[in-house]
């Protein structure tokens, strides 16, 4: 389970062009909470979500250029995000789940990004680098 920020309609168009992946499955991951989850801990993380989500939408953040995450088996190609609310909004969403008791998988460093699409590692990613463009993301899921 992860909790995400979903960009808007026009920001999804503006995305699709460079990725591979379905473009309604674009999104900014904030935090990832592993597999597993039981009922009362979803219950609970989604309490969270919600309250941060009637905060914080309408957020703005900003491409600012591409990047690959290399794996052992696949590489992963994204849009770098920047976004002054991004690490606070990370922050207290890591503090929010934290008090009701459900820990953040701190495996990977936040790197704002949005996956554009995997290709097996070290094979060539075709599509170009996005360009500086402001993304809106309305949605916390």
């Amino acid at each position: 389970m992860f909790v995400a920020l979903l960009p808007d309609a026009r920001s999804l168009a503006q995305l699709a062009p460079f990725a591979t992946v379905d473009p309604t499955q674009l999104h900014l991951t904030l935090a990832f909470l592993g597999r597993g989850l039981g009922a009362d801990e979803v219950r609970r993380a989604r309490a969270v979500v919600r309250a941060l989500a009637v905060a914080r939408a309408p957020l703005t953040a900003r491409v600012t250029g591409g990047g690959v995450f290399s794996g052992a088996v696949e590489d992963v190609h994204y849009a770098a995000v920047h976004g002054p609310a991004l690490g606070p909004l990370r922050g207290e969403l890591v503090r929010a789940l934290a008090d009701v008791g459900i820990a953040v998988d701190t495996t990977f460093a936040f790197t704002p990004h949005v996956t554009l699409g995997k290709v097996p590692h070290g094979a060539t990613w075709t599509r170009p680098t996005p360009p500086p463009v402001t993304l809106v993301f309305r949605a916390l899921l």
